[in-house]
Parts: structure tokens; sequence; C-alpha cells
């Protein structure tokens, strides 16, 4: 025999995530300087040579200054960038 099972209601869902939230109590097993320790060290471990730095500031350079421009997802999809710029698409 099936069970039946129903989708409970927003508001029912709502009140069951507000009581698992009551329900944990989490504690601290590292100090926020702990947690930053890392990208201090790379920060300070790694030297990006001025030739890098020169060549990402060229690679997000606009290459339709002084023209016309298509769509900005057009000049994203060219350059292999996402829209946004948040990432790379290598194809």
């Amino acid at each position: 025999m099936m069970r039946a099972s129903t989708t409970p209601t927003r508001p029912k869902e709502v009140a069951m995530l507000h009581a698992r939230m009551e329900e944990q109590h989490i504690e601290p097993r590292c100090s926020p300087a702990e947690v930053d320790a890392p990208a201090v060290f790379i920060r300070d471990a790694v030297h990006v040579d001025d030739k890098i730095m020169e060549y990402i500031v060229r690679s997000g350079a606009d290459p339709y200054a002084g023209r016309r421009r298509p769509p900005r997802s057009a000049r994203a999809a060219d350059a292999g960038r996402s829209p946004d710029r948040t990432s790379t698409c290598w194809l």
C-alpha cells in the first residue's frame, strides 16, 4: 500500500525552519584571526610580477572603445567572460 504524502504549506515550512534554527547551537572552533590567517599568508607569500598585472588589466580592457557596442552578453561571450565578469568561460 502506498503512503500518501502532502507537501507542507509555506507557513508550515517557515515554522519548521524556525524550529530547527532554535534547536541548533554552534560553538566557535577558531577565532576570526585564524580564519583570516591563510589569506594573510598567501597575500604576503605570493609575488605577482608587474607583467602579470599588466596582462590582467589588458585582458579586461574594452575592445569596443570608441565604437558602437553590441549587447553586453555578446561582448562577454566574445571575450570568454560571463556577462557579470565574475568568472571566465574557457571553450
